[in-house]
């Protein structure tokens, strides 16, 4: 049931769009007006490239990290944080047999620069989902990243906020979903295995 409610993204062209996914579902269904709304915004986006359609994941990290080096094309003109999710539904029965659910977006990996709680500093954060593991990494005033920035990047089990002990759990969300629905990106039609791959060429590893 799941994937049949998102058998409509696989109608469009494979890339990172700035759209966020959400409807609740109504008797486990996704409405057709929703549906409508989701690929009309993805027919849109992929018909005006600069409104916000990358093609491949190599692309939008590059962006990602042009911004962070105050450099051009960036993924955003003031804003150097973004949110990745993967569009997914959930759905669940009630003890009255009644269905509920949502389409949502699993978040993939963001930096936290549009919260505004780091000023300057990279906080990168990832679901790992193979390990099931919330990674994290912290970059002061990104002097690691101006000094080197294919160099090695370390992602470890820690708190996104440093002065908090242990590690944050996982599935790890967007901590302030009004201020990160701006800066989110959905995956479409392209394997996480591949977002994966483009953050281990550009020196992140785990």
């Amino acid at each position: 049931m799941k994937e049949d409610i998102l058998d409509f993204l696989n109608r469009h062209r494979p890339g990172l769009y700035k759209v966020h996914f959400f409807a609740n579902l109504i008797e486990g269904k996704l409405l057709e007006e929703d549906r409508e709304r989701f690929e009309g915004e993805l027919e849109y986006l992929a018909s005006n490239l600069d409104e916000g359609y990358i093609q491949t994941q190599e692309e939008f990290f590059e962006r990602w990290m042009n911004g962070r080096l105050d450099k051009k094309p960036a993924l955003h003109k003031f804003c150097k944080g973004f949110e990745l999710q993967l569009p997914v539904a959930e759905v669940r029965k009630l003890d009255d047999s009644r269905t509920i659910g949502k389409v949502g977006g699993l978040v993939l990996a963001t930096d936290l620069g549009y919260s505004g709680d780091f000023g300057n500093d990279m906080v990168f954060t990832i679901n790992a989902l193979p390990y099931k593991r919330v990674l994290v990494y912290q970059d002061r005033e990104c002097v690691k990243l101006r000094k080197s920035p294919f160099g090695k990047k370390k992602l470890k089990q820690t708190k996104v906020y440093g002065f908090d002990d242990g590690q944050e759990t996982y599935p790890f969300e967007s901590l302030n979903p009004l201020k990160s629905a701006d800066y989110t990106w959905s995956l479409v039609n392209i394997p996480t295995e591949d977002i994966w791959h483009a953050l281990r060429q550009k020196g992140f590893k785990w």
